[in-house]
């Protein structure tokens, strides 16, 4: 071959080597980029830093791995046949310090041409904590080139670069590198020094608005822009550019795709350069925990559920969300820390020390209180859950991470398997449902003003037809679980909160129960949901006891009677119907199932478990519906009215010969000592007292009314002769206290000095049971702030009698037996509505 063609041919090598070297290096880096991820992204990787090619872009994002990483990369730069050749290994030493080591190569050979350039990064980085880490490494540079078997140029150099890597939060983060401290020199044999790459600043700013979507700025003398998008944690796609700050002509654009298969990545880039051909390259990145970890973390858990539910953000304080096992299969003891994350919504919770023995396996539970972008979530995602241990074997702090995949239901989920689940929807302290309140109370003051002792029906019967008045409708849902019948509890179903519903106006049952006990809640009437197959409406407290349920005049089919309380049971479906409609379709619905399928949620309960969740509302303005509400409110007036003279009727035609029956006497002037007429209640014990002399119940009752009423003399002449007679009971002795605590009252008398002396020597003489003596202990503190209110006296005086059971029910049934159910109910309420006539 001729020597001039040969010597041409080399020289247009070394020409092509020589370009392609400076336009791999150009910008201020003056530095060769590596990893096609970046590559993809337009070069903006220095904010990123998080996988194996932080050695090359960002050293001090290496301690934030916690895992072994192995990356490869194989480039054929521009198609000019120079190859490109990469590979890099991450260590984490420790939980806050990782050590990383590379080799980046540029090569090209033939028959008459071989060139090499290889360069060795030795890198450290240590954590500070969860946010700050600083790193740096020393870089060391060798390049040769042979022409025609005779060395062109050899030579060698050192440099090293520092670099700091910030999270500003779990969103954004800030990279800052100094490359080259002092610029990089090349000692090539017999030829002197030579700069190879120029000391330089570089700045990286990442920020991730979605889980999935990554965006990255780096500027140094280039300006680089890249973004990369994460399906399904498994595949990826990215695009960026880069353009050259000193020549708007060096633009580059880049385009990539990656795939990630548990432990493995494959990524690949293709750029676009404005002059030499466009060039591809392929990496390749494995990342493992090095050895075998003697802790192991299995039978990951969600407890209580599918998936992790706003509508529990309380309940998981104390109540566990996840539970895993962990398991050490080592010979010695561990002290181990465990944490749990997932997302933006919990971040390290649950952070605790044990000590875990040879092979011992022990399960863990954990509570947390998860962040309020918890109660934000308003569609169904799945999270990335990660627990992590560490733990120290020999002098070494390793660390064990388990990741997994939850649900994160939208905040209005709920499921059924457990119905007391509905509480944490029910929120008394609920700002919308107050500013409702608020404007029913403007409206209609006088219903809030109402003392009577339906007040509370009253109350709720405002509230129902003001949900009625605000065009609130009942949508019912199909694909609820209620209207699938209960079949499947672990389906999902979905509760608007109240706020939420007085935003849309219209929502199935389970809304609208949620929506009017809220209502209620918040005015202080106590209310319990009520769970029927396919279904669920409420009942609320009357504020009226079960021995003045004659006072109610309504049918006892209307009304639930528990624990001692009258509750009224409604439909809120109804709602377009009316209060009383809403009333009558309740009392059906309990009554005909209340001894099969019936469920009673109680609120106070249900609490403890699913306390109230409270969200943040919009303001909503209600104005102009008073005037509709009226008409509305006016409709059920009436129609209670004519419910009170139906049941008066019918209970009229049932009247017997118990006209002078002492026992229903002795009922009604308690109840009419309770409704504070004590004049009516002395007449009804005077009849009874003549009927019954040597009822020991009527007369000491009719010497207390009588001291009630100011007649002293007669009263106590009273107490006297059943003294006399020896016929001393509890009650009787307890009244005798009361009675002595009214008579000192007008007198400026010391009540509590009395009350004390005189309760302590009856204790002393066994003679007054210890529950007894608190309730007159009670009466007494009672009288002496107000001692002319009848209705608390009353009660009190009630609650004192000698056998504790003073009410109508209770004494009928001891006295009467004969009478049942209903019988009891009826006869009381007829003699009432006589006596009163």
């Amino acid at each position: 071959m001729p020597m001039k063609f040969l010597l041409s041919k080399a020289v247009w090598r070394i020409f092509t080597i020589s370009l392609t070297m400076a336009v791999s290096a150009a910008g201020a880096s003056r530095q060769e980029m590596v990893g096609a991820r970046p590559f993809g992204m337009g070069g903006a990787f220095i904010g990123v830093a998080d996988d194996g090619n932080a050695i090359y872009w960002n050293p001090a994002g290496m301690s934030f791995l916690n895992h072994h990483e192995v990356s490869f990369m194989h480039t054929d730069l521009f198609g000019t046949g120079i190859m490109n050749n990469y590979a890099g290994y991450t260590y984490p030493l420790t939980e806050k310090i990782a050590l990383g080591v590379d080799w980046f190569n540029q090569g090209f050979g033939d028959d008459e041409l071989d060139f090499n350039f290889n360069k060795l990064n030795f890198a450290a980085s240590y954590r500070f904590n969860s946010r700050l880490s600083a790193g740096g490494l020393f870089k060391y540079i060798n390049t040769r080139m042979d022409l025609d078997g005779r060395t062109f140029a050899d030579g060698s150099g050192w440099s090293g670069d520092i670099a700091v890597l910030y999270h500003l939060n779990k969103r954004y983060s800030l990279g800052l590198v100094s490359r080259n401290l002092f610029d990089a020199y090349v000692n090539y044999r017999g030829s002197g020094y030579a700069r190879l790459y120029d000391m330089s600043l570089s700045v990286g700013l990442a920020a991730r608005p979605k889980d999935h979507l990554l965006l990255a700025l780096d500027i140094n003398d280039a300006l680089h822009v890249g973004g990369e998008y994460e399906y399904q944690n498994s595949a990826l796609i990215r695009a960026g550019i880069e353009r050259d700050l000193r020549d708007e002509k060096e633009t580059r654009y880049s385009f990539g795709a990656g795939f990630r298969i548990n432990p493995l990545q494959v990524d690949y880039a293709y750029t676009i350069h404005p002059y030499l051909d466009n060039t591809s390259r392929i990496s390749a990145s494995l990342f493992f925990n090095f050895g075998r970890s003697v802790i192991k973390i299995r039978d990951i858990k969600i407890l209580a559920g599918n998936g992790i539910f706003p509508s529990k953000y309380s309940h998981y304080l104390l109540n566990p969300f996840i539970s895993f096992d962990l398991e050490n299969t080592g010979d010695r003891p561990l002290i181990c820390d465990w944490k749990v994350s997932l997302d933006e919504y919990l971040t390290d919770a649950g952070a605790e020390e044990l000590v875990l023995s040879p092979h011992q396996s022990r399960t863990i539970y954990a509570t947390s209180q998860f962040s309020d972008e918890l109660l934000k979530n308003r569609t169904a995602r799945i999270g990335r859950g990660l627990i992590t241990v560490t733990y120290k074997e020999g002098r070494e702090t390793r660390t064990a991470k388990t990741g997994c995949r939850i649900l994160i239901n939208e905040r209005g989920a709920i499921q059924w398997a457990d119905k007391e689940w509905i509480a944490a929807f029910i929120n008394p302290k609920d700002l919308t449902a107050r500013r409702f309140n608020q404007e029913l109370l403007k409206a209609f003051p006088a219903v809030w003003e109402d003392r009577s002792s339906t007040r509370n029906i009253s109350r709720a019967m405002l509230i129902f037809d003001g949900m009625q008045a605000t065009n609130m409708k009942y949508l019912k849902d199909p694909n609820t679980i209620h209207a699938l019948h209960g079949s499947d509890n672990d389906v999902i179903d979905y509760v608007q909160y109240p706020f939420e519903l007085l935003h849309s106006c219209s929502g199935d049952c389970d809304d609208l129960t949620v929506l009017f006990c809220t209502l209620l809640e918040n005015v202080g009437i106590r209310t319990m949901v009520v769970d029927i197959p396919g279904h669920l409406f409420m009942m609320f407290d009357s504020d009226i006891p079960e021995y003045s349920l004659i006072s109610m005049r309504v049918d006892e089919s209307l009304l639930v009677t528990l624990n001692g309380r009258i509750y009224i049971p409604l439909e809120v479906t109804a709602l377009d119907r009316g209060f009383m409609a809403a009333w009558k379709l309740g009392a059906e619905e309990f009554h005909r199932l209340k001894d099969s399928t019936l469920h009673l949620i109680d609120l106070r309960e249900a609490w403890k478990k699913y306390p109230a969740v409270e969200i943040e509302a919009d303001d909503i303005e209600w104005g102009g519906f008073s005037e509709k509400l009226t008409g509305i409110l006016a409709g059920d007036m009436q129609a209670l009215t004519q419910l009170n003279r139906e049941t008066e009727l019918k209970y009229h035609n049932l009247l017997t010969d118990m006209r002078n029956d002492p026992v229903v006497l002795n009922c009604l002037a308690l109840e009419k000592l309770s409704q504070g007429d004590p004049a009516s209640a002395e007449r009804l014990l005077s009849r009874a007292a003549d009927f019954a002399p040597d009822n020991v119940r009527l007369q000491s009752n009719l010497a207390s009314v009588q001291i009630l009423n100011g007649n002293y003399e007669e009263g106590f002449k009273r107490f006297e002769q059943l003294s006399v007679r020896g016929r001393y009971s509890p009650g009787l002795l307890s009244n005798i206290l009361v009675a002595r605590c009214l008579e000192i009252i007008p007198y400026g008398g010391d009540v509590n000095e009395t009350v004390t002396a005189q309760v302590r020597a009856l204790e002393l003489d066994n003679r007054l049971p210890d529950i007894q003596a608190g309730v007159v202990t009670h009466v007494f503190n009672c009288l002496s702030d107000k001692s002319d209110d009848y209705y608390e006296t009353a009660r009190c005086i009630k609650n004192t009698l000698s056998t504790g059971e003073s009410y109508p029910v209770s004494v009928l049934k001891a006295d009467r037996p004969e009478l049942k159910g209903e019988d009891i109910h009826r006869e009381l309420f007829v003699w009432y509505r006589i006596t009163e006539k």
